[in-house]
């Protein structure tokens, strides 16, 4: 695929897909130099076995690649997914997600991508707020950054709300609602500390 003269080598349309979803909001310079600075982008071939397969943008010229399967082992009682793919400094990395230790108050991109695949809810990154939402996103997403989703949810509520999108607004809701049903019922040992520190956050986010 070409853009303006710009080889961009997509392995998989997904990923090209999300890099342009997070782009709708910024100017066309911005995006170009964005793909200047990939230069050329290689994302893995997806696989019959691969549940999640793609990229994303780092905000800073950078791009994390991600291949999700099933782990060896996994079970129904203590599901696990192996991730797997190239960060955003170019090295090769393999993570195991434990699905049920998965905290959307407090997770990676490549978490929450992991938990959607889980729930079987949207298709690659559609079904929580992109990047702009992330209360604490100061440009740059990277594979080991942690945010709170949830909160992320009610920024993208409000916003699509105020701005006349109630459609959209209504699906933020129902997803939020899929992701905080699974919070609340997986095994944290220490989940009314989380759900009272979560309370916490969007109290003085409001004052």
């Amino acid at each position: 695929m070409q853009l303006n003269g710009l080889n961009l080598n997509f392995n998989s349309l997904a990923a090209y897909q999300e890099m342009k979803q997070e782009k709708e909001n910024v100017s066309f310079a911005d995006a170009l130099t964005t793909v200047r600075a990939a230069r050329t982008i290689n994302v893995p071939m997806l696989t019959e076995d691969t549940l999640r397969g793609g990229g994303f943008n780092t905000g800073v010229g950078a791009f994390v690649s991600y291949t999700i399967k099933w782990a060896n082992g996994s079970t129904e009682n203590n599901p696990v997914m192996t991730a797997f793919g190239i960060d955003e400094n170019g090295d090769a990395y393999e993570k195991t997600i434990y699905i049920k230790s998965i905290d959307p108050s407090n997770a990676t991109k490549l978490e929450m991508l992991a938990l959607e695949a889980y729930l079987n809810i949207g298709s690659i990154g559609t079904s929580f707020p992109p990047k702009n939402y992330l209360q604490g996103y100061a440009g740059k997403i990277g594979l080991e950054d942690r945010f709170d989703f949830l909160i992320a949810f009610d920024n993208a509520i409000s916003v699509q709300t105020a701005g006349g999108h109630c459609q959209r607004a209504k699906e933020y809701r129902h997803f939020k609602q899929i992701y905080y049903d699974f919070f609340m019922s997986s095994n944290y040992k220490n989940k009314n500390e989380i759900v009272f520190k979560s309370k916490i956050k969007k109290i003085l986010l409001r004052a």
